[in-house]
């Protein structure tokens, strides 16, 4: 017993949780267009859990992406693991694995456990882009230094406090 809340207060204190999925991070720039080759680089960050960064999406949960001075928000993406081993995230609006002619919309795909992109395109409601010069970086942010929260730190304090007000009881 004692052994098991110590373990329980050694994970609050340092992070850790059990879990199947890590948070993982898609940092990407895309580059040198087919249509023109003059528009500046395109980058954004993809959000999403996953066994590994080179497994596929479990869920998406952010996106850190502007185009055109467009803002993409969570709940105008989605993600597709393909039957082809190729995962596809991009807007709602065509369907993901899709692109369409209207505004907004963009679509990146990548072969799991390959750190280059299949394609990334997007569409500005005029004009359709494409690439395939995309350099992605993967981050397992489970790996990341994390500190508690402070209630958490409190919590812990009070059931050692606890603990060893009780362990001075039992001894008197």
């Amino acid at each position: 017993m004692k052994k098991s809340l110590l373990a329980g207060l050694t994970a609050m204190l340092c992070g850790t949780t059990i879990a199947s999925a890590a948070p993982i991070q898609l940092s990407f720039t895309a580059s040198d267009f087919f249509t023109d080759p003059t528009l500046p680089p395109i980058s954004g960050s993809i959000f999403y859990e996953s066994a590994s960064t080179t497994a596929v999406i479990d869920s998406l949960t952010a996106i850190d992406l502007t185009i055109d001075g467009y803002t993409y928000t969570l709940g105008e993406i989605a993600f597709s693991n393909g039957v082809d081993g190729i995962i596809s995230v991009g807007g709602i609006l065509s369907g993901v694995t899709g692109l369409g002619s209207g505004p907004d919309d963009f679509l990146l795909r990548w072969e799991p456990g390959v750190p280059t992109s299949d394609f990334f395109a997007y569409s500005d409601g005029a004009s359709f882009f494409a690439t395939r010069t995309v350099a992605m970086t993967f981050t397992d942010l489970s790996n990341v230094n994390r500190v508690p929260e402070p209630g958490t730190a409190a919590l812990a304090l009070a059931v050692l406090l606890a603990g060893a007000g009780a362990a001075v009881r039992r001894r008197r």
